[in-house]
């Protein structure tokens, strides 16, 4: 049974995939990123997380740059 708990794990295990190993491309994070947002409880679960984990992956995903280097 897939529990809402578990999918936040899963979308927080996309969005913080790093992008080399995602051809150097963050769209599927930035997705994962914005599903977390929407789904009920995702603001909370981020919360959860250690500070330093959430501002590293914000930096990450709202990057802009060739090949989305940051």
């Amino acid at each position: 049974m897939i529990t809402r708990q578990k999918l936040l794990e899963r979308m927080w295990e996309l969005a913080s995939t790093p992008p080399s190993q995602t051809n150097n491309t963050v769209d599927g994070q930035r997705q994962a990123w914005k599903l977390l947002l929407n789904l009920r409880g995702g603001k909370e679960f981020i919360a959860s997380k250690p500070a330093t984990e959430v501002e590293h992956l914000q930096r990450l995903l709202t990057c802009i740059g060739p090949a989305h280097y940051c």
